[in-house]
């Protein structure tokens, strides 16, 4: 059984952050909770984390993506196996010909072969040329069309870097957690959990008539926005 729960926040970069803005506030309703210079966080009116999308000037595409696991060892246990990742042995894994480099033909087929292994159906050509392209550019900085084993081991250095900065980030969720807290012991309860949710719904319920209207929502959202900064 997966311990994963679901996508926790993903992370993008905008060519205009001022229209992202208003397409992500004015359109889809999400809320800015926090704002830096070049960057925004945002989330939707219900949710307990602080924030669930990153917007960052500066090109565009994915910057990264981080998971919600189900408990503090699932995490620890995901943290561990990344910690072990070792990018000579998975080079030579991907190295099908072991000629020394990794072509973008050799890269899908590792893929397919691994997906097959485990029971899916290979990736569509299309979707995997898609899929794969900003990975393979990423990597190959000398543009050759293929990835060495010092391309592929700065690579993997990129990747422990960003793992180590996250593990000092602090943690956004532990504001919530002391919010749900009722009785300060450290641990929220399932219905300390669930006295939470109601009182967010209560909230969000204006009109206290057991629904709530995305009118309602809207509201809610914007006496938030007054609360966080007012005039």
């Amino acid at each position: 059984m997966s311990k994963v729960i679901r996508l926790g926040y993903v992370h993008l970069r905008v060519t205009g952050l001022e229209e992202s803005r208003n397409h992500y506030s004015n359109t889809l309703g999400m809320e800015v909770v926090a704002s830096e210079p070049g960057k925004l966080y945002l989330k939707c009116w219900d949710e307990w984390d602080h924030h669930s999308l990153v917007l960052e000037e500066g090109g565009v595409g994915l910057v990264k993506l981080g998971y919600k696991v189900e408990s503090a060892e699932a995490l620890t246990e995901f943290e561990q196996r990344a910690q072990r990742f070792d990018p000579t042995k998975i080079f030579a894994r991907l190295d099908l010909n072991h000629d020394g480099k990794i072509t973008s033909a050799e890269l899908e087929a590792a893929h397919n072969q691994r997906v097959q292994a485990k029971g899916g159906q290979p990736t569509p050509a299309q979707a995997q040329a898609t899929g794969f392209r900003g990975l393979f550019a990423r990597a190959d900085t000398n543009k050759d069309g293929a990835i060495s084993q010092a391309e592929f081991s700065a690579m993997g250095a990129q990747v422990h870097a960003r793992m180590e900065r996250a593990a000092t980030a602090p943690a956004p969720a532990s504001r919530m957690l002391t919010m749900a807290d009722a009785n300060k012991d450290g641990r929220v309860s399932l219905a300390e959990a669930q006295q939470l949710a109601l009182q967010h719904f209560d909230r969000a319920d204006l009109n206290h008539d057991g629904t709530v209207t995305p009118q309602e929502r809207q509201q809610v959202r914007q006496q938030l926005k007054a609360q966080r900064h007012p005039s």
